[in-house]
C-alpha cells in the first residue's frame, strides 16, 4: 500500500477549514471570508482594497492565529506519539505519557514554580524545565528497562514506577510550598491562553522533524506487530527500531507539553478512531492520526475559550470530560480492546 495521499489531502483540507473557523470565533466575530482576505492581503498574494478595521489584523495575527497553530502543532505531536507508542507496545491503550513524560514534566515545573519567586524568570524557565524533566524521566525509565534486558513489559512497569515517584514528589511540593498554586494548576491542566509565535518557532522544528521520522518509519511499525522472530527473519533490527521510536516519540511529546501543559486523551483517542475508520496499517495511521489530533485539539481549545466567555476552561479538563466517555463508547461499540 502506498502513502495515503488522497485521505491525507482531504483531511488537511478539513483541518484548514477548522483552523479558519476557529480563528473567526471569539468576542469579536470575523467571517472566514474576511480572514482569508486579510491573510492574503498581509502576505501580498493578491492586490485588494483594505476594507476592514485595523484591529482585525491584530486580533488574527497576534492573538488567535498563534493560539490555533500552537494547538494544532501540539495535537499533531500528541497523536503521532500516541500512535507510535501503541505500535511499540502492541496495545491501543498506550498513550504519549506512558513512560513518565507527563509526571516528569509536572515535577520539574512544580520545582521551578515553588522555588523561584521572579515571575518573569519563571515564565522563561517553565518550557525548558518541562522539556528537561520529561526527557530525564524517560531516560531513567529506559535505563532501568535496559538493565532488565529491555523487555516491553519491563519498560511499561518502569514507567509506571517512575511516574508514581514523581507524582508523589509533586504532591509533596504542592502541599508544603507557596499556597498560591493557580499558575501551576493552570499549566498542569493544559491550555493555550499564553500562546505566542515564538513558542511555535521553538517547538515547531522538533515536532515537524519527529513527525517526518515517524512517517518514514511507519512501514516498520507494521513489522514490529509481528513476533520478535518473524520481524528479525524479515531483516528488521527490532531493538534499534524500538529505541528510535522511544527517543523520537519522547522528544515529540516533551516538546508538546513544554508550552501547552498536560493534555490527556488526544494521543489515546485519535489513533483509535483512525484505526476503526481506516484499518491498522501504520502508513495510514500515523499521518491521519496527526491530522485528526491537530483538528480535535483546535476544536477543543475553541470550545474551552468560548463556552463560558469571558471565563476560560483549561483545555485539558475539556479533553478529559469528553475524551473519557467517548473512549468508553468506542470500546463498547467495537467490543474489543486489542487489535
Amino acid at each position: 500500500m502506498i502513502f495515503p495521499w488522497k485521505n491525507t489531502i482531504l483531511s488537511l483540507i478539513v483541518m484548514l477549514a477548522i483552523m479558519v473557523t476557529s480563528i473567526s470565533i471569539g468576542p469579536v466575530n470575523i467571517s472566514p471570508i474576511e480572514i482569508l482576505k486579510i491573510v492574503t492581503y498581509k502576505l501580498q498574494l493578491i492586490q485588494i482594497e483594505k476594507s476592514w478595521p485595523e484591529s482585525f489584523e491584530s486580533i488574527i495575527f497576534n492573538i488567535r492565529m498563534p493560539r490555533v497553530l500552537l494547538a494544532g502543532v501540539v495535537g499533531l505531536a500528541l497523536s503521532i506519539s500516541g500512535a507510535s507508542y501503541q505500535a511499540l507496545f502492541k496495545n491501543p491503550l498506550a498513550d504519549p505519557y506512558l513512560l513518565g513524560i507527563a509526571s516528569g514534566a509536572a515535577l520539574s515545573v512544580t520545582i521551578v514554580m515553588t522555588q523561584f519567586q521572579n515571575s518573569h524568570l519563571i515564565t522563561n524557565i517553565i518550557p525548558i524545565s518541562a522539556f528537561s524533566g520529561a526527557i530525564v524521566c524517560v531516560s531513567i525509565t529506559y535505563y532501568i528497562s535496559a538493565k532488565q534486558h529491555g523487555s516491553v513489559n519491563t519498560l511499561i512497569l518502569s514507567g509506571i514506577a517512575i511516574a508514581s515517584i514523581t507524582q508523589a514528589c509533586t504532591s509533596f511540593l504542592m502541599l508544603y510550598s507557596n499556597p498560591d498554586l493557580r499558575p501551576l494548576l493552570s499549566w498542569i491542566l493544559g491550555g493555550f491562553a499564553s500562546a505566542e509565535w515564538s513558542q511555535i518557532l521553538i517547538i515547531g522544528p522538533y515536532i515537524l522533524i519527529s513527525t517526518g521520522i515517524s512517517i518514514s518509519l511507519s512501514k516498520y511499525f507494521n513489522l514490529i506487530q509481528l513476533n520478535e522472530e518473524q520481524a528479525q527473519q524479515l531483516g528488521l533490527n527490532t531493538s534499534k527500531i524500538k529505541l528510535i521510536i522511544i527517543i523520537n516519540s519522547s522528544i515529540n511529546t516533551a516538546a508538546a507539553v513544554s508550552f501547552a501543559g498536560i493534555i490527556g486523551f488526544v494521543g489515546l483517542i485519535c489513533p483509535h478512531i483512525i484505526r476503526n475508520l481506516f484499518g491498522g496499517d501504520y502508513r495510514n495511521l500515523i499521518p491521519l492520526s496527526g491530522i485528526l489530533g491537530a483538528s480535535l485539539l483546535i476544536v477543543s481549545d475553541t470550545i474551552s475559550r468560548t463556552i463560558l466567555n469571558p471565563v476560560e476552561i483549561p483545555v485539558g479538563i475539556l479533553t478529559a470530560l469528553f475524551g473519557g466517555p467517548f473512549f468508553l463508547y468506542l470500546l463498547a461499540k467495537t467490543k474489543k480492546i486489542l487489535y
